[in-house]
C-alpha cells in the first residue's frame, strides 16, 4: 500500500501540535498525578529527574511543566542545583510547546539529576491537601485564555518563569514565585481553566519584579 503517514501527535493522534492536543485533553485529577510520583519513589533512595518524568511524558506538555515546577516549589527545591536543574527543564518544554513539538525531549544532563525519594515523598504528602481542592474547584472557564494564540502565549510566559528561576536560585526560597506561577498556569492550560492561567499570570509579575529587584540590587 503507498501513500502518506502522518506523523502521530503527543496523545497519539496524527498532526497535532502539543498545544492542540493540550487543547482537547481534559487533565488527570492533580491527585492522581502525586499518587502516580509516589509510586515513583518506591523502594528507592534516589530517583533520577529523568525517570521522574518518564512516566508523564504520554499525559502531554501540561504535566511535564507542572512536575519540575512542583518539585522546585517544595522541599525538593532546597537541595543544591535543584532550581537550576528544573529550571532547565521547564525552559526546554516550554520553548518544545512553543514550537510546536509532538512529544518531550529532554538532555541527558538534565534527565540525570538524583534527587532523594525521601524528599519527594515530603512534597507529595504537603500537596495533597491542595491537590484535594484543586481537584474540587477545576474547571473549564473562559477556554479563550487556554487554547490557540494564548496558549502559544503561555509557553513564553513559562520560558520568561524558568529564566528568573537562575537569578532567583541565589535567593532562599526565591524559585517559590515562577515554580508557583508555572503550577498554576500548567493546571490551568491543561483543565482549560482561563482564570487560573491568569491568576498564574498576576504571580508570574511578582516573579519578574523579584528577578529584577535581585539582579538590580547584587548584580
Amino acid at each position: 500500500m503507498t501513500g502518506h503517514t502522518q506523523e502521530a501527535g503527543v496523545d497519539g493522534l496524527p498532526g497535532r501540535t502539543a498545544a492542540e492536543a493540550e487543547q482537547e485533553r481534559a487533565e488527570e485529577p492533580l491527585t492522581e498525578i502525586l499518587d502516580q510520583l509516589e509510586a515513583e519513589c518506591d523502594d528507592r533512595e534516589k530517583l533520577s529527574l529523568g525517570e521522574v518524568l518518564r512516566g508523564f511524558d504520554r499525559r502531554g506538555f501540561a504535566p511535564m511543566l507542572l512536575v519540575p515546577a512542583l518539585i522546585a516549589l517544595g522541599p525538593t527545591g532546597m537541595i543544591p542545583g535543584m532550581s537550576i536543574a528544573t529550571g532547565t527543564v521547564i525552559l526546554l518544554i516550554s520553548l518544545q510547546i512553543l514550537a510546536g513539538r509532538r512529544s518531550p525531549w529532554l538532555p541527558e544532563r538534565a534527565k540525570n539529576f538524583r534527587l532523594s525519594t525521601r524528599k519527594l515523598k515530603s512534597l507529595v504528602d504537603r500537596s495533597r491537601t491542595t491537590a484535594r481542592f484543586l481537584d474540587r474547584h477545576l474547571r473549564e472557564r473562559w477556554p479563550f485564555f487556554t487554547r490557540g494564540i494564548a496558549a502559544r502565549l503561555g509557553s513564553l510566559f513559562c520560558i520568561v518563569m524558568a529564566l528568573t528561576m537562575f537569578p532567583l536560585a541565589l535567593v532562599p526560597f526565591g524559585v517559590a514565585l515562577p515554580a508557583a506561577a508555572v503550577s498554576l498556569f500548567s493546571m490551568g492550560l491543561a483543565s482549560r481553566d482561563g482564570i487560573l492561567v491568569l491568576i498564574s499570570n498576576a504571580l508570574g509579575l511578582g516573579a519578574i519584579g523579584l528577578a529584577v529587584w535581585f539582579l538590580a540590587t547584587f548584580v
